[in-house]
């Protein structure tokens, strides 16, 4: 575990109202070693995992070596409960990918995941956001 990683965690015990931006691999790590409130760390492990495989990644062009990287990021925190933010940001999908779609099936994943409350906020800009909230 870095520093990094160790003061997320010091965060996380100590804050009630914080947010913090990961990669899936870290998401993953921090997920395992975080108190849940009450979600189910199973659940939100898959959750990530799902995230992580569903949405594209980075295609610059044949031979690009960023192709394949991701463009999302995980902000896990909580708001008097566990909360996790997905930003997905939307000139980095194929063009013609639709969106919508996408956005549909990540709140069914949040579902899945029994979260509370999920939420999708500005799916016509040049990204959007789904928030999954456990009480």
């Amino acid at each position: 575990m870095n520093d990094r990683m160790r003061a997320a965690l010091v965060l996380d015990e100590l804050s009630t109202d914080h947010k913090i931006g990961f990669r899936a691999h870290q998401a993953l790590e921090f997920v395992v070693l975080a108190s849940h409130g009450n979600a189910n760390p199973a659940d939100v492990i898959e959750l990530i995992n799902k995230i992580d495989e569903i949405v594209p990644k980075k295609q610059y062009g044949p031979g690009n070596p960023n192709n394949g990287q991701s463009h999302h990021l995980f902000e896990i925190g909580n708001e008097s409960s566990r909360v996790i933010y997905v930003e997905v940001i939307t000139a980095y999908l194929p063009e013609g990918y639709d969106r919508q779609e996408l956005a549909k099936r990540l709140c069914t994943l949040g579902k899945r995941a029994h979260a509370d409350e999920v939420s999708l906020w500005d799916i016509d800009r040049g990204s959007f956001t789904i928030r999954f909230w456990w009480d």
